[in-house]
C-alpha cells in the first residue's frame, strides 16, 4: 500500500468522511443529525488518535471505503450543499 498523501476514507454507513493529510494529521467531517455536520481536525499525538489512523490507513475491519480524490470531493461538496456547518474544533 502505497503512503502518499492525502488519502480519503467514508465511514461504511456514510456518517463521516475522512482526509488522511500527513502522518501526524486528519480530518474528519461528521454527520450531525439529518441537517448538520461538524468537521474536526485531528494532530495524531496520543494513541487513541493514533490507533484510529492506523485503522483508517489500514481499513482495519472493512470499516470504511476508500475514495479516490474526485469521490470524497463530491462527497463533500453534496455535503456542504445540503447540511450546516456547526461546531467542530482542531486540535
Amino acid at each position: 500500500m502505497s503512503e502518499g498523501y492525502p488519502k480519503y476514507r467514508e465511514l461504511s454507513n456514510g456518517a463521516a468522511l475522512y482526509v488522511l493529510e500527513s502522518a501526524s494529521c486528519f480530518t474528519e467531517y461528521q454527520l450531525v443529525g439529518s441537517k448538520a455536520y461538524e468537521v474536526h481536525t485531528i494532530e495524531v499525538k496520543t494513541l487513541p488518535e493514533r490507533n484510529l489512523f492506523m485503522d483508517l490507513l489500514h481499513n482495519e475491519g472493512e470499516r470504511w471505503h476508500l475514495l479516490t480524490a474526485e469521490e470524497f470531493n463530491h462527497k463533500l461538496a453534496l455535503l456542504e450543499k445540503d447540511r450546516r456547518r456547526i461546531g467542530g474544533h482542531q486540535q
